[in-house]
């Protein structure tokens, strides 16, 4: 076994500097590294996210065709309901729409209440900040 101290030079130890250079050299080598990694996932995560969102887009399009042939049938069944003189196919067909527009216009009312800026307002921290400015006050009050 060689002892460490014994035969050697101090010329063949590097020096402190030389130690940290090298230390930080892989330091940074190792954080350039993670860096590509990161890139990378990332890039895999955002085509992954891609290609979720078109098929969810395909899906809704579906979705939306077979929505769509529904509202021809309830079309073509209400103007068999519908009596003889009102029996009209576009008569049918105003009246489906009609139902369709009045469900649409209150869902996007509901939607664009939900959506008003009163409605994220934070009122319970607001409470709570008045409420410890309440407390602060009556404190410095008491020690004055």
């Amino acid at each position: 076994m060689l002892n460490r101290s014994a035969g050697r030079r101090p010329d063949d130890e590097p020096s402190l500097s030389a130690l940290l250079a090298t230390l930080i050299g892989q330091i940074a080598a190792l954080v350039r590294g993670e860096i590509r990694l990161a890139k990378a996932e990332a890039a895999a995560k955002v085509r992954q996210a891609l290609r979720a969102g078109l098929a969810f887009l395909i899906a809704l399009l579906i979705f939306y065709a077979g929505f769509l042939v529904l509202l021809a049938a309830c079309v073509m069944g209400l103007a068999r309901l519908l009596p003889a003189g009102w029996g009209e196919p576009w008569v049918a067909a105003f009246i489906v729409s009609g139902i369709v527009l009045l469900i649409g216009f209150a869902m996007l009312a509901k939607a664009y209440n939900d959506l008003s800026l009163r409605a994220f307002a934070l009122d319970r921290t607001i409470n709570s900040l008045d409420a410890d400015a309440d407390l602060m006050k009556d404190r410095f009050k008491g020690a004055s």
